[in-house]
């Protein structure tokens, strides 16, 4: 059975002002891609791959101030489990 993965990631903003223009925000078409190219890549752990991206989104933008991760395995080849495993990865400044 090929893995699925579910991915989430809250992204917190380092600033005092509303938001009102575009290049003040997240463009989230990019970490969607970031995310997609980091899956690419084959990689032993969960959590490496969460430690990985996590600091690649951050690079992102200067507004970042924080970012929580959590990515799910949905079938985890491990034998009799029904269910799934996750991670989470946070850092902030």
């Amino acid at each position: 059975m090929p893995n699925r993965f579910v991915v989430q990631v809250e992204i917190g903003l380092a600033t005092e002002d509303q938001i009102v223009q575009l290049e003040q925000s997240v463009n989230y078409v990019s970490v969607y891609a970031l995310i997609q190219q980091y899956f690419q890549k084959p990689v032993a752990l969960l959590e490496t791959l969460a430690y990985d991206t996590a600091h690649a989104i951050k690079r992102q933008s200067e507004f970042i101030q924080s970012i929580r991760i959590s990515i799910e395995k949905c079938h985890p080849p491990v034998a009799g489990m029904r269910g799934s495993v996750s991670v989470t990865f946070s850092i902030s400044e």
